[in-house]
């Protein structure tokens, strides 16, 4: 792996997505600022290992922008977690500098904010919340941990007890819907940055899965969730909501025009998308409804209640289409 890394001084907006990470929140930026004198900002490129089992690191980092994951030594499986905007890791190397859990990979081209483990010692010895965010922290990695190690001995049913991603689409869960979105969605309010949501789903799916079996509709729904994951950027957040319903998160959407410019380019790529069994039988295309919502102060239950009702819309509209609420 090449890391293209260089020197910066923490700017507002670094110290307002500071403000959000679970590590540093609640600590005044004075301190951050006065302590976290020497951070390095580093681009890797997508496919790129960034940790190892066993590697010795110096940082804990924070992701500026991209989407890393993180699997066990065997590469093949599903990943264990999923990490986006304002995610931290390698705070485990605070305790032992080879104390990773597993192989961390970017799934797309990334910039991380690298802070040395000698700062964020400094830090917790001037901030006494920073401390407290630690603990907070290591002890649910410590659960995680034991989790994936008695787990591993299950390979065939995946790390479903933690896991964030779902074991069909690949996508984000309902797991992390509820435990990560709401955090993305106060930092967008935070930073009074319109942002929108997209709610998708496959038009007649339950007989589609009747006609073609467990096996087809739930190649349907891969094709889905590989369009979505084909056209969304980088920054955007995809999940697997309920039965066919996916979601798109879009952070920083200059309208509610241009993101249901979004939804229709992504409404035609699943229209155009071929739908191929592990035996190269092709199954007839799908088509699927699409509801846009904008975000408002009313959280993440408001946000999806409106997407669903624009989701309803589309669908009255006999489906195959696009229907935005603001």
């Amino acid at each position: 792996m090449a890391l293209q890394s260089a020197p910066v001084t923490l700017s507002s907006a670094h110290l307002n997505l500071l403000a959000t990470v679970p590590l540093f929140q609640g600590v005044p930026q004075e301190i951050l600022i006065r302590v976290l004198t020497s951070p390095l900002e580093i681009r890797i490129a997508k496919d790129d290992t960034l940790l190892v089992p066993g590697q010795a690191t110096r940082y804990v980092y924070v992701i500026l922008s991209g989407r890393l994951h993180l699997q066990l030594t065997d590469t093949n499986t599903v990943p264990v977690a999923m990490y986006g905007e304002g995610d931290s890791l390698g705070e485990m190397s605070i305790l032992s500098d080879k104390h990773n859990s597993g192989i961390v990979i970017a799934t797309t081209d990334c910039k991380l904010l690298a802070i040395e483990l000698s700062s964020v010692w400094a830090l917790i010895e001037e901030s006494h919340k920073t401390a407290l965010n630690l603990l907070h922290i290591l002890s649910q990695h410590i659960e995680i941990n034991s989790q994936m190690n008695s787990e591993s001995l299950e390979q065939h049913n995946g790390y479903e007890g933690f896991n964030m991603t779902d074991r069909i689409t690949g996508l984000y869960n309902r797991h992390w819907m509820h435990k990560e979105l709401g955090r993305y969605l106060k930092r967008c309010l935070v930073d009074n940055r319109f942002s929108c949501l997209i709610m998708l789903e496959i038009d007649n799916f339950r007989d589609y899965a009747k006609k073609y079996g467990e096996l087809g509709g739930d190649q349907a729904l891969r094709t889905f969730a590989q369009t979505i994951i084909s056209c969304q950027r980088p920054e955007d957040q995809a999940g697997h909501y309920l039965d066919s319903k996916l979601i798109i998160f879009l952070p920083y959407t200059t309208s509610l025009e241009a993101a249901g410019v979004a939804a229709e380019r992504l409404r035609e790529a699943i229209c155009a998308a071929e739908i191929v069994l592990p035996s190269g039988d092709t199954l007839p295309r799908i088509t699927t409804s699409i509801g846009v919502a904008q975000l408002h102060n009313d959280g993440l239950g408001g946000l999806l209640s409106r997407a669903e009702k624009a989701l309803s819309d589309a669908q009255k509209n006999g489906g195959n289409s696009v229907s935005s609420i603001a």
